[in-house]
């Protein structure tokens, strides 16, 4: 093991056979080392800089052809890892792997180096001593990467000269995979805060969302204002061009489109369509969310809508009250594939206040109906 100046050269000429250590180490040079490590990585907030930076400062301490980052990722039961070859490669991602039945898993599970002289000789896993073979990779050592609060993952390193670690080696990677656990540690946590920080502002937006529509339905009893109201505030959030509220029509068992909010061209033409062997009759009959993209062949009447509109992707929701099927909200996009499933959970959860607005809507404008007809009768009463 060298340790020192950066010197490419003097990696590259390592002879065919050696210790991994070239000779006792003063305390103060272990020390300088190590304070070298711990300046260039720990104030690291980005896992993949982490990487850059521990690859660039490590070949200044340790003699290595091949260095490995490897994280844990308990909730999956797999590993990631980001491998480094100093023969010019560069940066590589591996595949995932299961924790179990992976070298980098038994160094994680039981928290113990893996010294691995030669992995010609290496039975153990032998698809992992393949891979390490065929990049020249001989002599291999594995350290865990762990702090008080969690298992990081493991550190590992690769000579192409055959090495032989001493105890001395190891006890000294030890020390070095401590401040990259750490510095690790740190990066993964900004990394889980910036996530969380996402999360709560898409949270935040869809609870946003929600109120604007229950607003939207305290102000607007007629369904066309509804509508409008509904796609203004679904834009924030899910880019969209067109929305059209169609309700059920008991008597022909068709859909008709009562309410229709569009960017461009005037929606209202619309209004008063009828449609039968559509997406959206197809969502209501089988009260799921239904997903359409044009496919030639299959809703005619829906496709050919879509067709004239510009629109690209629809999604279909049905509306519905207890176990009455009122109409569908269909949201329309010219992006092929545009809704991700957050996008349709939250036109779903948006859809269901809509059914309860309808529901309103529906009765308010019933009982208009039988007002005016008691109106009506009343008069021709009194006369």
């Amino acid at each position: 093991m060298k340790v020192g100046r950066c010197s490419r050269s003097r990696m590259e000429t390592a002879g065919a056979a050696q210790d991994a250590s070239t000779g006792p180490l003063s305390l103060v040079e272990r020390f300088q080392a190590l304070v070298a490590v711990a300046e260039s990585i720990t104030s690291c907030r980005d896992p993949e800089e982490l990487f850059r930076r521990l690859a660039c400062q490590l070949q200044c301490v340790v003699r290595f052809d091949r260095l490995g980052l490897v994280l844990l990722q308990p909730e999956r039961g797999v590993t990631s890892a980001r491998v480094l070859e100093t023969s010019g490669t560069g940066f590589t991602t591996l595949a995932e792997y299961p924790v179990d039945g992976n070298h980098s898993g038994w160094v994680i599970d039981t928290q113990q180096p893996l010294i691995v002289p030669d992995t010609a000789a290496e039975t153990r896993w032998p698809l992992a001593m393949a891979e390490l073979r065929g990049h020249g990779i001989v002599s291999f050592c594995s350290l865990p990467l762990t702090t008080a609060r969690r298992r990081i993952g493991a550190l590992g390193f690769g000579s192409r000269p055959p090495l032989t670690y001493t105890a001395t080696d190891i006890a000294f990677l030890g020390e070095v995979a401590k401040l990259v656990a750490v510095a690790a540690d740190n990066a993964l946590n900004f990394d889980e805060a910036q996530a969380t920080q996402r999360q709560l502002s898409t949270e935040r937006d869809h609870l946003r969302l929600l109120l604007e529509v229950t607003n939207a339905m305290v102000a607007n009893l007629d369904l066309p204002g509804l509508v409008d109201a509904i796609s203004s505030s679904l834009e924030r959030a899910i880019p969209h061009e067109f929305t059209a509220l169609a309700l059920h029509d008991k008597s022909t068992g068709e859909l008709v489109i009562h309410a229709v909010a569009a960017k461009s061209g005037d929606g209202r033409r619309y209004v008063g369509k009828r449609f039968t062997g559509s997406a959206a009759g197809d969502a209501l009959t089988a009260r799921k969310t239904l997903l359409f993209g044009g496919d030639a062949g299959r809703f005619a009447d829906t496709a050919a809508a879509m067709r004239e509109a510009g629109i690209r992707t629809v999604c279909a929701v049905p509306l519905v009250v207890g176990d009455c099927g009122l109409g569908t909200l269909t949201v329309g996009t010219v992006q092929p594939e545009a809704f991700t499933p957050a996008a349709v959970e939250m036109i779903e959860e948006v859809a269901r206040q809509v059914a309860m607005a309808v529901a309103n809507a529906l009765a308010f404008r019933e009982i208009a109906q039988l007002t005016e007809k008691l109106a009506e009768e009343r008069l021709y009463l009194e006369s």
